[in-house]
């Protein structure tokens, strides 16, 4: 797929919805979501910040969770959590250990709503890793269906060239 600056939302959502070109489509953790309950969402946050150090009152109600700045690559960069006492937010990698469900940062909220109440958020996402570089899965999929080792780094480094080194 083209190189497309998903830090806009809409095209963020839009990439998401996408399936082909990726040669991982089999792949269970290609698309994920996973649902959290606020309770859930509290008691995981509240481990992180016992275990960070944060010294402030845990917080007994989430009001809300709002993904509040995204790289380029769709990647989430910053989540920012509205309880009954603050505000605060929690970036990058610190974003997966805080919540617990997403899989990756590669992923967008949906709320949970029962009624007008909300009552969770579902983390709908891609993938596992870090997303830089060559998908594992995505190239043992080409290898099977024949690719040389230097169009699979071609597919992923586009224009590389292989040069053997002097002995």
């Amino acid at each position: 797929p083209a190189q497309r600056d998903l830090s806009d939302e809409a095209n963020f959502r839009r990439f998401m919805g996408l399936r082909q070109g990726f040669h991982e489509e089999t792949w269970s953790h290609f698309r994920w979501q996973k649902t959290s309950s606020l309770e859930d969402i509290r008691k995981t946050l509240g481990e992180f910040l016992q275990l960070s150090g944060d010294r402030q009152p845990l917080p007994r109600t989430i009001r809300s969770l709002q993904i509040t700045k995204r790289a380029p690559s769709g990647r989430v960069q910053a989540l920012t959590v509205e309880t009954e006492n603050r505000t605060l937010t929690i970036e990058k990698d610190e974003i997966i250990d805080a919540f617990a469900a997403p899989n990756s940062l590669l992923f967008y909220l949906e709320p949970q709503m029962s009624g007008t109440t909300l009552q969770g958020y579902r983390f709908v996402g891609g993938g596992l890793g870090h997303g830089v570089g060559m998908s594992q899965t995505g190239s043992y999929t080409l290898a099977r269906r024949g690719f040389s080792f230097a169009q699979i780094l071609n597919f992923y480094y586009t224009g590389t060239q292989l040069q053997s080194l002097p002995r």
